[in-house]
């Protein structure tokens, strides 16, 4: 997702100073072009500057370490959605195999945040595509992420029409859920569960 007006202050700056930093890029398998790595935006706003060249890097990555690069780039990106940080979290722990401490280095991200991000995963594309739009906040999605999906989006619909609060939309759910904690079957299995 790119915000038109923190792009357009981009390509503002581009075409004041030039592109600062290089981007990444990796030879396309054929050898006629290259794909872009970490700098996307940057690229994308040099061509809206009028800009024919820029400074890059080129790399020789595999498909894995391309994704990796880019994704842990992103990740440190100020205005990165915690919809795309939940991608992002997936995708890094995907190609450190699964080993969360090494997810957690390369993303330089607290457990909480992680496992937080994690959960959102669990949303329906609705809710994270309304989160990344910055049409709901972030205490909306994961609220919503714990209900099953046909009440997701039925739920957001709601959310967007009468505009409801996070406190709200959490008074709202209350009404009708039963707290975990007051359940009289063993738990147990509850641990980590978003539902």
């Amino acid at each position: 997702f790119f915000d038109n007006y923190e792009f357009q202050q981009l390509v503002v700056s581009v075409q004041a100073e030039g592109v600062i930093q290089p981007i990444i890029v990796r030879s396309v398998a054929d050898g006629n072009g290259y794909w872009v790595v970490a700098g996307e935006r940057r690229w994308r706003a040099a061509n809206e500057a009028g800009l024919t060249e820029i400074p890059a890097v080129v790399r020789n990555l595999s498909d894995r370490e391309a994704r990796l690069i880019a994704t842990v780039e992103n990740s440190q990106r100020a205005d990165m959605s915690p919809a795309e940080e939940a991608v992002a979290a997936r995708d890094v722990l995907t190609d450190c195999g699964g080993d969360k401490s090494e997810a957690l280095r390369l993303l330089g991200w607290s457990g909480v945040k992680f496992d937080a991000r994690l959960l959102l995963l669990h949303a329906a594309s609705e809710v994270l595509n309304a989160l990344t739009e910055r049409k709901i906040k972030l205490g909306h999605a994961e609220l919503l992420s714990q209900l099953p999906s046909d009440f997701q989006t039925a739920t957001l619909a709601k959310i967007l029409e009468n505009g409801y609060s996070v406190a709200e939309l959490k008074s709202r759910l209350a009404s009708f859920a039963l707290e975990l904690s007051k359940a009289t079957f063993d738990k147990t299995g509850c641990n980590g569960c978003p539902h």
